[in-house]
């Protein structure tokens, strides 16, 4: 199903083209449900790529007016960061999602503040294991929830959602923390392995320097 709702955006996006539509909102919105999907089938090359040109046409559109069409896309950019490993990144973005977010729906309760104040509570506590910030994030993401779908029978599947939802983020912000750390090993042993004064370089020099060689024997 992935790969047919892809193909299906793809043709939209190319007769947005040929119609002259290259800088319009719905290209942007188009390339970002494009950069979802990719996302989701693990393109995160393809996916950013598309991610950015809709944060690129969104901001030429919208300029400085905050709109719920960028907080959705730095949205997706934020979980995109998430999944690849890079939560200080994904934390700017989500971040700043959550500040256009509030700019356009002030104090009205609304979902994706809400979805936004998940991710972040799960990154705060799993950055910092600081239980009383993330207990502040929940209880406002539970009182969004309780203003938003009401109390009573008719609200369970959203709660039920919600639920779910707050350990998916803690477990992908803990995958992401992992990832980050992972990243940054291999970063150093490629580096330790590029330098002159490695210990392999070293070693191999000891290793070598004696090859051919006989043992001199004391002659004392």
């Amino acid at each position: 199903h992935l790969k047919s709702a892809e193909r299906h955006l793809e043709d939209v996006l190319r007769v947005e083209k040929r119609t002259g539509e290259e800088k319009s909102p719905d290209r942007a919105r188009t390339l970002r449900e494009l950069g979802v999907l990719k996302m989701k089938s693990g393109d995160f090359h393809h996916s950013e790529m598309h991610l950015r040109e809709a944060e690129r046409i969104e901001r030429e559109t919208y300029g400085d007016v905050p709109h719920a069409d960028l907080a959705r896309t730095l949205y997706a950019l934020g979980m995109l960061k998430l999944r690849k490993g890079e939560p200080a990144s994904a934390r700017k973005h989500l971040e700043e999602s959550l500040k256009i977010c509030r700019d356009v729906h002030g104090n009205t309760p609304h979902k994706d503040v809400q979805q936004v104040l998940c991710r972040l509570a799960a990154l705060d506590y799993q950055a910092t294991g600081d239980l009383s910030r993330w207990r502040d994030s929940w209880r406002e993401v539970v009182g969004m929830h309780k203003a938003i779908h009401k109390d009573g029978l008719s609200a369970l599947p959203a709660k039920k959602d919600m639920m779910v939802q707050f350990f998916a983020d803690h477990v992908l912000a803990f995958k992401s923390q992992l990832s980050s750390i992972d990243n940054f090993m291999a970063s150093t042993r490629r580096r330790n392995r590029s330098s002159p004064g490695s210990e392999d370089d070293r070693g191999s020099s000891d290793s070598g320097g004696s090859v051919g060689r006989p043992l001199r024997r004391s002659t004392k």
